[in-house]
């Protein structure tokens, strides 16, 4: 290109930054709706997950309507983001083409104005024209892959900060106990009401042994029967021949 004419080819090499400058412009944008979007992908997510798997107790204690309007509130947090993150991710695209008719417009101006100069001839901008499409195809190509690739890194970002959390102990009923576990329960000065200053209980101390019924009385008679088990269940099996009594 800058044997033939170098005027012709300089002006062929000015796309490539402006277009570089669009993508990157672009891509800031594009990133930030594309992490909004995850982190919106995994509230809902969690959502519907905890009303899936907890719907006894969300049907127990009339929960229904909560859960969908929690849901609803949600999917329409996950609308926009993904509104904003695809407006400009599909923005790239028409904005790319724009550049390259524009460029086919700056050689055919600059090509005409050589040509009446005597420095260019029609064959030659007719060739420079073929030349910009050919080398701008690459560059579109390119632009839409970044932009591809900021959505991927989004997504990793996403995955990552997963991995990162810190593990949660287990506590299922088969992991290893830190210490001997008996199966007693005891409460010394406990002190709980709905509002701070409205106690319901005060300082209650309380020693349930393991097996055993105990029952609770209110002012007004009403009584609530606990029974206690130990988490161990060779104790418990042991607990039940010498099973107790006691209010």
């Amino acid at each position: 290109m800058f044997l033939l004419n170098p005027w012709l080819a300089i002006a062929a090499l000015l796309v490539v930054p402006i277009m570089f400058w669009f993508t990157n412009f672009i891509a800031r944008y594009t990133r930030k709706g594309f992490r909004d979007l995850q982190k919106e992908l995994g509230e809902i997510n969690g959502i519907m997950e905890e009303s899936i798997s907890g719907q006894r107790v969300v049907k127990a204690f009339r929960r229904s309507e909560s859960s969908i309007e929690r849901f609803r509130a949600s999917n329409q947090k996950v609308y926009a983001a993904g509104v904003y993150a695809n407006t400009y991710a599909l923005m790239l695209m028409p904005l790319t083409n724009v550049l390259g008719n524009f460029f086919v417009i700056v050689l055919v101006g600059l090509g005409g104005y050589l040509a009446l100069q005597g420095l260019a001839t029609v064959g030659m901008i007719a060739t420079f024209i073929a030349y910009a499409q050919n080398f701008i195809s690459p560059l579109r190509q390119l632009a839409n892959m970044y932009n591809s690739i900021q959505a991927a890194l989004a997504g990793a970002e996403r995955v990552f900060e997963v991995i990162d959390m810190p593990s949660e102990v287990d506590t299922a009923s088969d992991s290893p106990l830190p210490v001997p576990v008996k199966g007693e329960v005891h409460f010394t000065d406990v002190s709980f009401g709905y509002h701070p200053d409205q106690l319901i209980i005060k300082n209650m101390t309380l020693e349930a042994k393991a097996g055993a019924d105990d029952c609770v009385g209110g002012s007004h008679g009403c009584r609530q029967n606990h029974h206690y088990q130990s988490a161990d269940p060779l104790l418990r099996s042991q607990l039940r021949q010498h099973h107790h009594r006691w209010a």
